[in-house]
């Protein structure tokens, strides 16, 4: 079931989603020709052999050796308000909070308590986090004084992210990748932002953001926000970033399909009209060269994300920890200023579900889904299925030519 098949050019590759070991067949030979190889690799099983067993036991055990690691990675929501009004946003009806210079303080105090000295990766949340610069420059300087050394990402519309922001960004908060989320040309843009400031033409300043962004050595990911609404339109949009950033090193633009968590999206007639969308527009991106290849996964999946992730925690803007960044307000795990963790809430989140198509599903061992997850919500969904398989496509096919380009093409057989 995880023996996954990749034509090539000048042969056939086999990915293996569990174990993460690809081979290459030149034209001519099959599986056949390594059969025993193949066995103990765990790629051909006996028929009668349970394969989905296997992997969940795979995966207990490795959440076993995983084990309670120290906590290094914190999502930190510098506020709850932002500076746009995005329609779909999932934040819809919660309070706009900006975290206060006392509670960025002591978020620092305790980062510096519960990492035990590990390198650290922060991630800035919002909200819009760059509507509270101010608490990210108290978080960052107070743990460069106390050595403690960390890397950055964020998550922002870019509107604020220009040339000075993003060179203090690189130097002081050591931010390394950024992602910027947009929803279509100007006008397009203009009415799913709304932004407060009224801007006759955002786009072009957060696309002028984007190159500044660019050229202080932050990487970028643009992610293209879709549904029946925008789709044509994005397209248009899809060749005006070819032409304004053709080749441009460290950026990646990918396609995502609008859920609805809170408020409702603008949804497709049918699942089939949205995967021809999706795919056309992916595809479009690939041509252009503005989507690449993500790195192919070395093998299953132990942890799904940041909730049931223990080296993981999301800190709120009054100083409450959550487990996820689409937070639930009552779900609370705990607070900075205390050692207290609501271990019924922490279990909670990392209860998994499964679906019937998971049974048969060559990317399970990559896919783990959460029952609170709300994007678990919708069940296993062919749109999402036919994307990763194109995504992992793209990968084992990116990793090919790697090998073929270091091995040479003389000694390939």
């Amino acid at each position: 079931k995880y023996f996954f098949c990749v034509p090539a050019d000048d042969g056939t590759l086999y990915y293996h989603t569990l174990t993460g070991a690809l081979w290459y067949f030149p034209p001519g030979e099959s599986t056949e020709d390594c059969r025993e190889e193949l066995i103990a690799a765990w790629a051909l099983v006996p028929e009668s052999f349970d394969e989905k067993k296997q992997a969940d036991d795979l995966r207990r055990v490795g959440k076993l050796l995983w084990g309670e690691k120290k906590r290094s990675h914190f999502t930190i929501l510098t506020t709850t308000d932002c500076n746009a009004r995005c329609f779909y946003c999932y934040e819809m009806g919660e309070k706009r909070i900006p975290m206060s210079e006392r509670t960025a303080h002591d978020t620092a105090a305790y980062i510096a308590r519960a990492c035990g000295g590990e390198k650290l990766r922060l991630r800035w949340f919002g909200g819009e986090p760059l509507y509270n610069r101010r608490a990210i420059e108290i978080i960052c300087s107070e743990l460069r004084e106390r050595g403690i050394r960390f890397s950055s990402r964020m998550v922002s519309n870019g509107y604020y992210l220009d040339r000075e922001t993003a060179e203090t960004a690189v130097r002081d908060w050591h931010l390394d990748r950024v992602q910027i989320s947009l929803d279509g040309t100007n006008e397009i843009y203009k009415r799913a932002k709304a932004y407060i400031e009224r801007d006759a033409d955002p786009l072009s300043r957060v696309l002028e953001n984007i190159d500044s962004a660019l050229e202080a050595g932050i990487a970028v990911d643009i992610r293209l926000n879709m549904d029946r609404r925008n789709a044509d339109d994005l397209i248009a949009l899809a060749d005006l970033l070819g032409e304004r950033f053709p080749g441009r090193r460290g950026l990646n633009v990918y396609v995502s399909v609008l859920q609805e968590f809170v408020v409702p999206v603008h949804d497709f007639s049918a699942e089939e009209e949205e995967r021809e969308k999706a795919l056309l527009l992916r595809r479009h991106l690939a041509d252009l060269g503005l989507h690449r290849a993500a790195a192919l996964p070395r093998g299953m999946r132990v942890t799904r994300c940041m909730a049931d992730e223990d080296s993981h925690e999301v800190i709120m803007p009054d100083g409450r920890l959550i487990t996820c960044e689409h937070f639930n307000s009552a779900d609370t795990v705990g607070k900075i200023d205390s050692e207290d963790r609501d271990a019924a809430v922490v279990k909670a989140w990392k209860e998994t579900v499964t679906f019937p198509e998971c049974a048969d599903c060559a990317f399970y061992p990559h896919c783990i889904n959460l029952k609170k997850c709300p994007w678990a919500k919708g069940g296993c969904r062919m749109t999402d299925r036919t994307m990763r398989r194109k995504e992992l496509e793209m990968s084992v096919l990116a990793a090919y030519h790697e090998w073929k380009n270091k091995l040479g093409k003389d000694q390939i057989s």
